[in-house]
Parts: C-alpha cells; sequence; structure tokens
C-alpha cells in the first residue's frame, strides 16, 4: 500500500466559502491543527476560490519537508479549461507562485471531459514536469476506466482521485483490478458525503443560503435525505455509540481500509469537525466497526430498492453533472 501522503489528507474545497464564509484565522487553524494531529497531505486546486493566496501564508510557517502539497490542472484560475502543453506547464508554474513552493508533490488534471488536447500531450506535460522536479507524482481526476487507460498509456499515472463513499462506491472491480495490476492508488474525495455521512445527520441539516449543497438538489431533497437520515439514526448510531466515535470517523475508517486506497481527502470548517474525523485514525476494533457497516450498508441498499426500486447509487447519486466530471460508474 501506499500510503507516502499519510492516511488522511485535507481538502481545501470548503475553504472557498462554498458551506458558508469562513474567515483567515479559522483556515489556519484548521490547518495547523490538521498538521499538529499528524496529517501530511494537502490537496487544493487553482479555482477554489482565494484558497491558495491563504494556503501560501499558512505554508510558509511550516517546514517544506513536513507535509505534502497537491492541486489540479487542465482547469486554470479563470476556469478555463485547456490540456494543451502549454497550458499545463504554464497552470503548473502559476501554482507553484501563487502557493510560494518550489515543486508540487503531485498534480493531477482535473477531468478527462472538456478537453482540447489529447491524451499524449497532456501526459507529456506532465512528464516533462516531473522530470524537471516541479512535480514529484502525476495523477488523474474524476475518471473512468477507459480515460484512466488512456492517461496511463505509458505508467507514468500513480493517483487516482475520485468520489468514493461508504454509500457511493463508484469503483468497479475491474477498476481496481487494473489500478492494482499498474500501482496506482487512490485518493478518495466526498467520503463523508458532503456532511450526510456526519453526526449532523442525527440532527438534522439545514443548510445556509450561501451553501453551495442547496444545488445537489438530488442529493438533498426531501425524499433522499429523509430515508438515509432515518437509515443513520435507526442503524448508523447505535454503532458509534458503541465504539464511542462519530459516524464520520467510522465512513472514513471504511474507506481507509478499502483495497488501493492511499489517503482519503476529508474537509472541515471548524477545527471541531477535522478532530471528529480525525479519529479514524485511532478507533479501536476497526475490523468490527467495518464488519458492521457493511451489515447496515446492505439494509441501506434493500431498503432502497424495495421502496424506491432504485439501486442506492441512482438514489443518491447528485454532483457529477453539476460539476461537469460526468462520470458514473469507473
Amino acid at each position: 500500500m501506499n500510503l507516502k501522503f499519510g492516511k488522511i489528507g485535507l481538502g481545501t474545497h470548503p475553504f472557498s466559502n462554498v458551506f458558508g464564509r469562513i474567515n483567515e484565522t479559522e483556515v489556519k487553524k484548521i490547518v495547523y491543527k490538521y498538521l499538529d494531529l499528524g496529517g501530511k497531505y494537502i490537496h487544493t486546486a487553482p479555482y477554489y476560490k482565494g484558497v491558495d493566496p491563504i494556503l501560501k501564508k499558512v505554508l510558509k510557517e511550516v517546514p517544506r519537508n513536513s507535509y505534502y502539497l497537491g492541486t489540479l490542472c487542465l482547469k486554470d484560475r479563470q476556469g478555463l479549461k485547456s490540456g494543451k502543453y502549454d497550458a499545463i506547464i504554464e497552470q503548473c508554474e502559476d501554482s507553484l507562485m501563487e502557493l510560494g513552493v518550489d515543486h508540487l508533490d503531485l498534480l493531477m488534471p482535473s477531468s478527462a471531459r472538456g478537453s482540447d488536447a489529447p491524451y499524449a500531450e497532456t501526459m507529456g506535460a506532465l512528464v516533462d514536469l516531473k522530470k524537471q522536479g516541479k512535480i514529484r507524482s502525476i495523477g488523474v481526476c474524476n475518471v473512468n476506466l477507459e480515460q484512466l487507460k488512456e492517461f496511463n498509456k505509458n505508467g507514468d499515472v500513480s493517483f487516482v482521485q475520485n468520489r468514493f463513499s461508504f454509500i457511493d462506491r463508484s469503483f468497479s472491480q475491474e477498476f481496481i483490478d487494473y489500478c492494482e495490476a499498474n500501482q496506482i492508488f487512490f485518493i478518495p474525495y466526498n467520503v463523508i458525503e458532503w456532511g450526510l455521512l456526519t453526526n449532523k445527520i442525527l440532527k438534522g441539516i439545514n443548510l445556509k443560503n450561501d451553501d453551495f449543497r442547496k444545488k445537489l438538489s438530488i442529493m438533498f431533497n426531501e425524499e433522499p435525505l429523509s430515508v438515509l437520515t432515518d437509515w443513520a439514526l435507526n442503524y448508523l448510531k447505535p454503532i458509534a455509540n458503541k465504539y464511542q466515535t462519530s459516524i464520520e470517523a467510522m465512513a472514513i475508517c471504511w474507506v481507509m481500509n478499502q483495497k488501493q486506497v492511499s489517503t482519503p481527502v476529508i474537509g472541515a470548517t471548524k477545527t471541531e469537525q477535522l478532530v471528529s474525523s480525525m479519529q479514524a485514525l485511532n478507533l479501536e476494533h476497526p475490523s468490527e466497526i467495518i464488519n458492521q457497516l457493511e451489515r447496515v450498508y446492505s439494509i441501506l441498499v434493500e431498503t432502497v430498492q424495495r421502496q424506491k426500486g432504485l439501486q442506492l447509487n441512482q438514489f443518491i447519486r447528485n454532483s457529477y453533472e453539476l460539476w461537469g466530471t460526468g462520470a458514473t460508474k469507473h
């Protein structure tokens, strides 16, 4: 298993105010707390509005060898997409400057859709950047198996960052087998399903007007939310109580222990949320917890099939079209 980046990564998307306003002081507290708790990998993107300048301020206060830094390319800071050789080089240089570092530990095209260049041209730029020492590893993001194979024709891909969670198991066995055979490891994101796989669901989720999750009508409309809330109250809460932990810690623990998973990425807007999620690193009896989660997952699958006539992924799937990533089964 490739644990180069540590067992849990910190995603910075929440720092761009997508869930409501978060100030620079709180961002600094979260990042420093993450590093204090043993975290190593920080993920960002040029189009996470306002995030990179704050990260630059935060990270200049800590030794460069104490953390790993990954970001995305293909979609630039203005939201324009290009996978052409010169564009990828320029995007990398821009990220280095905006983050105030001399190298990136991981650089990934943000998707395979909407690119104006062949896979080989995009990969050629990434390989050259690696040869120059400006990036250390190459990954790809939001890809299906066919796209991954195109990116990896010369064996240069080390990581895949795709959506994956306890209730949204989007990696097919064929996808996993290919990655295992080619020593490619997963950096899953959205592992707590926009906050639905957290203790918040037990109290009822009330979104603020400026929370972008209001746009995710499929996931957050009354019907799916009601089914998931009832399931969490009846099945997840008792397990969390038994092991004296949180739903989010259990959900993250499950992902951490799946085949080919390297470093699941989590987000937070408060230090308390981060601390609760990082409990996943120190759960007692993780195998027992995972076995019980598998049991209650089967109950959710059966409930959705019986009541709604849908597969679970169809029932909860939401944001791929919103973000333009398109893929549904990898």
